[in-house]
């Protein structure tokens, strides 16, 4: 479980990275999917017994939920500082 979870974090924060260099329209749709992915993993946490959770496995999505959030919330400052000019 653990080595499929660390799996998932590698594979996600490399699309991340790759993200940063896409058009407006292709980023925003990406975002939005990687939002999406991050609240199936908060399910997921959940259906796997959510605090009864072995605690790597629970420690390894709990970092993947906290590197989601936060690289999120810096690539929409990204687009957002790049694009503020193109829609005003």
């Amino acid at each position: 479980m653990l080595r499929y979870l660390e799996l998932i974090s590698r594979r996600l924060l490399v699309l991340l990275n790759i993200i940063i260099g896409f058009e407006f329209v292709q980023a925003c749709v990406l975002m939005n999917n990687i939002q999406q992915t991050r609240i199936q993993l908060e399910k997921t946490y959940h259906a796997m017994g959510g605090k009864e959770l072995e605690e790597d496995s629970a420690s390894v999505l709990n970092q993947l939920q906290s590197k989601l959030n936060l690289v999120l919330d810096e690539l929409a400052r990204i687009f957002a500082t790049r694009y503020f000019f193109i829609l005003s």
